[in-house]
């Protein structure tokens, strides 16, 4: 659903009528605030750690951050709505990929003792974040930067957005239960379980297996000497 339509939920479900607030209306704007801070509890989910299947990108896909290099620098830019970079940093293409392993800060010395290709990452969602490249600082200007991110979650700015989570009626609830907290809070705590009950259940399918995958790690070693 897109935004105007989850305001229009929120509206039906609190006055139990169509008359739409529409775009700079004060019930409009505060409707639309309390819909971005459900995204950002979402994002959060409470301190449990889950990492959401839906923000997880990759560097090709974001819309700033540096994705080629410049020769003889060590030193790129990151997106704006990194978290934290997963698994490796792949810079060329082919056969002339090299593929650099993270590490934290304080363990460089010991990398570039060893000559291991790696990198760290510098900085804080204020003033952004740096990826370093240790020990083969590409030589060409122009190599593909690529790796997987996990990313902050994107705030709806206009009516036409839709939310990235996978069950937007969170929101709805979540919204409800913060505009009737003073004047009816039992009902507000009912709103508020509803909410909890979806958020958990995504947090219940984010965790689950694919359908038609399995969670078995297969053996590489089966057959030899077994």
């Amino acid at each position: 659903m897109t935004l105007n339509e989850l305001l229009n939920r929120i509206h039906i479900l609190l006055e139990k009528d169509v008359d739409f607030p529409i775009s700079g209306d004060e019930e409009y704007l505060v409707r639309f605030e309390l819909i971005k801070d459900a995204v950002q509890v979402w994002e959060k989910d409470d301190g449990n750690g889950t990492k959401w299947k839906e923000l997880f990108t990759s560097l090709s896909s974001a819309s700033d951050g540096d994705k080629t290099t410049t020769a003889n620098d060590s030193t790129y830019d990151c997106p704006a709505n990194l978290v934290e970079i997963i698994g490796y940093v792949k810079i060329g293409t082919g056969n002339n990929t090299i593929y650099y392993k993270k590490i934290e800060p304080y363990q460089v010395k010991e990398y570039q003792d060893n000559r291991i290709d790696c990198y760290y990452v510098t900085g804080n969602k204020k003033d952004g974040f740096d990826l370093h490249l240790v020990n083969t600082i590409p030589s060409e200007d122009g190599l593909t930067i690529d790796y997987d991110y996990y990313k902050t979650s994107t705030l709806p700015t206009a009516g036409t957005d839709v939310l990235e989570m996978d069950d937007d009626q969170f929101a709805v609830y979540w919204a409800l239960s913060e505009l009737v907290k003073d004047e009816d809070p039992s009902l507000s705590s009912q709103y508020a379980s509803i909410a909890t009950q979806k958020l958990d259940a995504m947090r219940l399918r984010n965790q689950g297996i694919d359908l038609y995958q399995d969670n078995i790690i297969r053996d590489s070693f089966r057959g030899f000497g077994r």
